[in-house]
């Protein structure tokens, strides 16, 4: 992909890095820093940033999109960096709206012509026709931005000694400066960290504003997430949490159908074939770049039943006991496959779930009459929904009252 890594700068993300030992070293710290261990360090934080975009939405309902983004990339930022960020207007919050958006264009592979004859990379920027290369000039400073200067942040306070325990800090003190391999060992920290950040700070933003979508689309799955939630949560008085994670099928078959509906991205990571290999009868020689179609994919009637298009989380329920129907299972489909499936798949899925369930406690979510925008998506490598007006609104004092109690102080 020379648009996405030569030219733009992407070339520090682990899902574009060849298959090596470079890249094993990558995705094995990136696998420990969110095993299900880590889970007592990165919850907490999970739910600070949900709760302060419960407050938000209070507040604020027409500005969804823009607290959702500060939700997702607060929290990644926190875990990762250490970083304390109070608004969707902070400097590294849109940093990464500019970042992941260059990555969703750069990333379209038919898009661009240097794709199919990399020596294109070579014109210079002025030429007539490389656009693509004047493009990638104002994309490579916020690629080339996103990594560095959170970790240098991370480094910085490190040395004044007030840094917060985060992925850095951690990984950091681990290291000896004088050790010979402390550069390469720092660019492996840079990498992770920066794949952590790009990952988190957008992808699951994408997941947020769909799950708004279908609740308005959808007005009964509402009720009755609402309806399983209050009689679980609510009656306690409390906002739910991970105590309620796992107990709650209908809220874990919602959480899928959003993920299945409406995959982030479309088209998964590219694969590149190391061997000839024969599929179906058709051969792909080695060196073939592959594309697997995660919407196909999830959208297979063989596997989701007749209708995939719809909305409809009952398709993984078991009609007769209301629990979870075994036969029908999430997958992890929509992460992609293979060796370069997200590491960060299961911190994604709870990142998801515990929005949901602390929305659908507290908030009625309603159209705008006349509202045309509804239901349009973006193109891309990830894609999103289009700006539409909803209504967020507390379903009654009590609910407001348990928003703002809710908030946890700072860790």
């Amino acid at each position: 992909m020379p648009m996405m890594n030569d030219l733009v700068g992407f070339d520090w993300n682990i899902g574009f890095i060849p298959y090596d030992e470079k890249w094993k070293e990558r995705r094995k710290v990136f696998q420990q820093l969110f095993h299900q261990s880590k889970a007592d360090f990165y919850r907490p934080r999970l739910l600070k940033a949900v709760r302060n975009c419960l407050v938000h939405l209070l507040d604020d309902p027409e500005s969804y999109r823009g607290h959702c983004r500060l939700l997702a990339g607060s929290f990644i930022l926190d875990v990762a960096y250490g970083l304390d960020i109070q608004s969707k207007d902070d400097f590294y919050i849109q940093l990464a709206e500019r970042g992941m958006r260059a990555m969703a264009l750069a990333g379209t592979f038919s898009g661009y012509l240097v794709n199919f004859i990399p020596s294109l990379k070579y014109l210079p920027w002025w030429f007539p026709g490389a656009q693509f290369k004047r493009d990638a000039r104002v994309w490579r400073r916020d690629a080339e931005a996103m990594p560095r200067d959170c970790l240098r942040f991370a480094e910085d306070a490190l040395k004044r000694g007030d840094a917060r325990s985060c992925f850095a800090t951690q990984l950091i003190q681990e290291l000896e400066p004088e050790n010979e391999e402390f550069s390469e060992k720092m660019k492996v920290i840079h990498d992770v960290l920066g794949s952590i950040y790009s990952g988190g700070s957008d992808t699951v933003v994408s997941s947020f504003t769909t799950f708004l979508l279908t609740m308005v689309q959808n007005p009964d799955v509402q009720k009755k997430a609402q309806k399983d939630i209050d009689e679980a949560v609510s009656r306690l008085g409390r906002l739910p949490d991970f105590r309620e994670y796992r107990a709650l099928p209908y809220i874990q078959a919602l959480v899928w159908e959003v993920l299945r509906w409406r995959p982030v991205a479309p088209v998964a990571v590219p694969h590149f074939v190391t061997e000839d290999d024969v599929y179906n009868g058709y051969c792909i020689p080695a060196g073939s770049t592959v594309f697997a179609n995660s919407w196909a994919v999830l959208h297979d009637e063989a596997v989701y039943g007749p209708n995939p298009d719809a909305f409809d989380p009952s398709r993984f329920m078991n009609p007769s006991n209301d629990d979870l129907n075994p036969e029908i299972s999430m997958g992890y489909d929509m992460f992609g496959f293979g060796r370069r499936i997200c590491p960060a798949k299961l911190i994604a899925v709870e990142s998801l779930w515990v929005f949901v369930v602390s929305v659908l406690a507290v908030f009625d979510i309603k159209a705008v009459d006349g509202e045309e925008n509804i239901g349009r998506y973006t193109s891309g490598m990830l894609i999103h929904p289009h700006p539409f007006r909803v209504q967020i609104l507390p379903r009654s004092i009590d609910a407001a009252n348990l928003i703002r109690n809710g908030v946890i102080a700072s860790l």
